[in-house]
């Protein structure tokens, strides 16, 4: 189709709409016309069987002193789900278009961890409840959970350590 020829951004987003029947002008969008990235923070209660999370976004500031204008921006994040049961494959899928959403995950234990983006493939950084970061402990210490999701676990948690979201003493452990 543009062969020999100029494309420009929209052209890349069209055709990559057009195989993935997805609306990827609309989500890069919000990923390549304004600054910073995404903090995803996870808040986690059962109900039964199954696990519901509250997923909010707010944008990522490292010194943790978010403007007016910042608390408004806004992603289109694209958020996949594991659990403790096959950690290394996605459980849950969903695209995160507003500042929550709630997501049911059916047959997960309330023991059982749940860990946003794995093999870190996504660029958004997540905060985990106390509760949950503990959930990871026994995985991470007998190497259950995949390398990649360890790392990215303590990545984050650093990050938001010295964001001042989380307690230090949840990176100590």
């Amino acid at each position: 189709k543009h062969s020999y020829g100029n494309t420009v951004t929209e052209d890349l987003w069209a055709a990559l709409e057009e195989v993935s029947k997805k609306p990827i002008g609309k989500i890069m969008s919000t990923w390549t016309m304004q600054k910073g990235f995404p903090v995803i923070t996870v808040n986690s209660r059962q109900e039964g069987n199954n696990r519901i999370l509250t997923l909010s976004q707010e944008k990522f500031c490292s010194n943790g002193k978010l403007s007016e204008e910042d608390k408004k921006v806004l992603w289109m994040v694209p958020i996949s789900i594991s659990t403790q049961s096959d950690p290394s494959k996605e459980a849950f899928k969903v695209l995160l278009e507003s500042k929550n959403t709630e997501v049911v995950l059916n047959g997960v234990s309330a023991n059982d961890w749940v860990k946003l983006n794995p093999n870190y493939i996504s660029f958004y950084r997540v905060n985990y409840t106390s509760e949950m970061s503990s959930q990871f402990l026994s995985s991470v210490k007998d190497k259950s959970m995949p390398p990649l999701d360890r790392l990215g676990l303590q990545n984050d948690l650093l990050a938001m350590v010295q964001e001042g979201r989380a307690p230090t003493v949840d990176l100590l452990k």
